[in-house]
């Protein structure tokens, strides 16, 4: 699936009123959960070409599952997903949350798990949904 359609899923879902399960990796050293927040350093100028390069090498792991339950832009216009870990309330000082910025969604996001209803129609049209 072409990222784009990857992340339009995800956004026309949260757009819905909908979550998102989100499967992807929870060990880069951008991930900082006792910050509450993950991203990528730099510009990424191919997400495409990155992203495959990552997932082949195995610098992006399936190892975590997440779920996505809102979004929000910064100052700065960045996007940033906000998003419910599973392990516990306890466990960082956003009470088991994380910021997860767009760049590191696309960079390290491995599938995303919506209801049917939550993706645009014409994704839905091409997926024969």
């Amino acid at each position: 699936m072409p990222l784009t359609d990857f992340s339009a899923i995800t956004d026309s879902a949260l757009a819905k009123g909908y979550t998102v399960a989100w499967d992807g990796d929870a060990n880069d050293l951008y991930f900082e959960y006792g910050e509450g927040v993950a991203y990528m350093p730099g510009t990424i100028k191919d997400f495409r070409v990155e992203r495959q390069t990552a997932f082949e090498d195995q610098t992006t792991q399936l190892n975590h599952m997440m779920h996505i339950v809102g979004k929000a832009k910064d100052k700065n216009g960045d996007t940033w997903y906000y998003i419910k870990n599973s392990w516990g309330h306890y466990s960082n000082p956003l009470g088991g949350f994380i910021w997860m910025r767009e760049d590191y969604f696309k960079m390290r996001t491995l599938a995303v798990i919506v209801n049917k209803n939550a993706i645009p129609f014409g994704i839905r049209r091409k997926l024969g949904l």
